[in-house]
């Protein structure tokens, strides 16, 4: 197994990276909602994601798509849990994709723009 730290990738070499992957580490402490574990879940890649980012953290949880790390024994124990349990692995996976799948799909997006402009529109009715 190989840890790599590709830094920024785009298109393909992006896809390519993540269809291989174990999973998606994001060590970041600072991200809010992280569109780099997004696409990791869009994929059906797990996420091993830094308990001091509360945000990230929490939408791991609601996800049920990977493993949370506070150090670098709890790191190094999610990555062989992961390589030890494939088929836990693949599930952590499937839950993140229909968690972004049913949040941030196409028709969950259009649903909330049609809810934003009806209130609008009934805002400005009354008005």
């Amino acid at each position: 197994m190989e840890l790599v730290a590709a830094g920024v990738v785009f298109g393909e070499d992006k896809r390519e990276r993540l269809t291989n992957a174990l999973a998606l580490v994001n060590p970041s402490r600072l991200d809010n909602l992280s569109i780099a574990v997004c696409e990791a879940w869009a994929a059906a890649i797990p996420v091993l994601v830094n308990a001091d980012s509360p945000v990230v953290k929490a939408l791991c949880g609601r996800a049920a798509g990977g493993i949370v790390w506070g150090n670098a024994q709890q790191f190094a124990a999610a990555v062989n849990y992961l390589t030890a349990h494939p088929t836990d692995a693949e599930q952590m996976g499937r839950s993140g994709q229909a968690y972004v799948l049913a949040e941030f799909g196409e028709a969950r997006v259009k649903a909330t723009l049609h809810d934003c402009i009806n209130h609008v529109t009934t805002l400005s009715a009354a008005t």
